[in-house]
């Protein structure tokens, strides 16, 4: 119950956010995948590829539509363009770190990426920084409470998912 009460006030805020648009379909199935990937990671550190890669695949398909019907192909080519970007970068993170970054997060990225680039370069920076940035925050309380030590696995998915969904929702609403 806990689970669709949240799902429904976050599809309420993204239509606070964006507006009936068509982007809209697209951020509603990226919230759906956001709240599935969060509750999995967080109890079982893991992302499944069987949400991630169909987030990513709906999410194209639904951006692909509202470029379509807004003509903003531009912004389609940036969200490719970032969603590879970012899984790249942080494949790259993963090779030079393995313990530190999870394939899951590496393939998470081109999802996030996906919806930051939707929106503009600059989101797809503040975005991408902005998880590690809320992963710090939220690491920084379960150390000081002693619920974990420098060397522990947080899982790193859902900072990635509120920071994405945080930058596109303020975006939305700033260019509105």
């Amino acid at each position: 119950m806990v689970l669709e009460v949240v799902t429904g006030l976050l599809f309420a805020l993204a239509v606070v956010c964006a507006g009936v648009s068509a982007a809209l379909p697209a951020y509603l199935w990226f919230l759906a995948a956001a709240v599935a990937l969060t509750v999995v990671d967080v109890q079982h550190q893991l992302l499944p590829r069987r949400i991630v890669w169909p987030a990513l695949a709906g999410g194209g398909l639904l951006l692909l539509i509202a470029a379509a019907a807004t003509s903003s192909w531009d912004g389609l080519l940036r969200a490719a363009l970032a969603s590879a970007l970012l899984l790249a970068l942080h494949l790259l993170l993963a090779l030079i770190s393995p313990r530190g970054v999870g394939m899951g997060d590496v393939r998470l990225t081109s999802v996030t990426g996906l919806y930051l680039g939707w929106v503009s370069w600059q989101a797809v920076a503040i975005g991408a920084v902005g998880a590690f940035v809320l992963q710090a925050v939220l690491a920084v309380p379960l150390l000081l409470a002693r619920r974990a030590d420098r060397h522990a696995q947080l899982p790193f998915g859902p900072a990635m998912l509120a920071a994405a969904a945080l930058t596109v929702g303020i975006s939305s609403l700033v260019t509105r």
